[in-house]
């Protein structure tokens, strides 16, 4: 979600790589699927060919688990 309350678009966001350590790279996932990174609204995690990749929120953005993009 944006600041000011509105959704973001797939378009918005970044993709970074990310450490082992953050998430369980054993831990099956669905392409698609989002999860939310620990204590940090700006940043989540996308599963991508069934793996995890941490994408960043842009400036302003927040994750929200309860919104879903496409």
């Amino acid at each position: 979600l944006r600041d000011d309350g509105t959704s973001a678009t797939s378009g918005d966001f970044h993709e970074v790589q990310i450490a082992a350590a953050d998430v369980n790279q054993q831990e099956a996932c669905n392409t698609g699927e989002m999860i939310p990174k620990n204590n940090d609204c700006s940043s989540y995690y996308e599963c991508v060919n069934g793996q995890y990749e941490l994408r960043l929120c842009p400036s302003g953005y927040f994750f929200d688990p309860a919104v879903s993009l496409s």
